[in-house]
């Protein structure tokens, strides 16, 4: 079976560029972050599978632009041979830039899927937009959003560096990125949860917090933690006057749960059940009560 082959145009506008020239070592960055993100785009449409190979086909005047031809063999030639074009491919790429600026370079506040394919994105100031889940988990993926963090915001944080486009071989638009929207392309990073596991251990309290939502100082044994309590029966109880003093000991059902947030790892603990209030032996007042 042949390959199956796409041609996507990358071109930069500005004085810089003018005559159609830029810096070797910028062009090859460029050319190269660009190609990484198609081959991430490939790779969720057609499965991680699919071979691609990108060449340099022509390079164009009067603003800097780059023919890349992108070869897809494997699984995509099987899917592209029964479809006779690459349209999925250059649909997701195309909604997936858009969404970094639609998104303004931060996770979504919400996504709902909608059917097998579809999702809706809720952005940080409420508003919804609808894409295919490819789209979605190419702008979410974070070698991609490496990419673009090269070939979109950093190119255009070169003096002179105007806009950023791409196009299909017919020239049609699939993305256009001006200079002030540059800081939108970034790698965006979103909480994964890692584990959560709930264990029964004594917490010392060190200072307790009586306004909804605020979290209680504990010790553990080892550090001074601050700690939420989601029992409501105890909060009723607190509410109702029990009385609690520094060095008492509840014994509870701890909700240990770590997430990876880009880079970095969290660790975040919750009290879901209070099954005892051991009181302190000794003669200091009561904090309440």
């Amino acid at each position: 079976m042949e390959d199956m082959s796409t041609s996507i145009v990358l071109r930069y506008a500005g004085t810089a560029v003018e005559a159609g020239a830029m810096d070797v070592y910028a062009a090859a960055a460029n050319m190269v972050a660009f190609s990484d993100f198609v081959v991430a785009a490939a790779h969720g449409v057609f499965g991680e599978q699919t071979e691609v190979r990108a060449e340099v086909r022509a390079f164009q005047r009067g603003s800097f632009a780059t023919d890349l031809m992108f070869h897809l063999a494997g699984a995509a030639a099987s899917v592209l041979a029964t479809t006779s074009d690459t349209g999925r491919l250059l649909t997701t790429i195309k909604e997936a830039l858009g969404l970094y600026r639609f998104l303004h370079g931060q996770a979504p506040a919400k996504v709902e899927h909608t059917s097998d394919r579809s999702v809706h994105v809720t952005n940080n100031t409420g508003q919804v937009i609808t894409i295919n889940i490819e789209s979605l988990a190419l702008t979410l993926n974070s070698r991609a959003g490496e990419a673009v963090q090269t070939f979109v915001a950093g190119a255009l944080d070169r003096p002179g560096m105007e806009s950023v486009s791409v196009s299909d071989a017919q020239g049609a638009p699939l993305a256009s990125v001006q200079q002030g929207e540059a800081s939108y392309y970034r790698r965006i990073d979103t909480d994964q949860l890692l584990l959560e596991n709930v264990v029964r251990q004594a917490l010392m309290i060190e200072m307790p917090s009586f306004k909804d939502g605020n979290k209680w100082r504990f010790w553990d044994g080892q550090n001074s933690v601050p700690i939420a309590i989601e029992d409501e029966a105890f909060l009723r109880r607190v509410d109702a006057g029990e009385p609690f003093r520094k060095g008492d000991v509840l014994i509870v059902d701890l909700r240990v749960t770590q997430i990876r947030s880009g880079p970095n790892l969290k660790t975040e603990r919750t009290i879901v059940k209070v099954a005892e209030h051991k009181e302190r032996v000794g003669d200091q007042l009561p904090l309440i009560g």
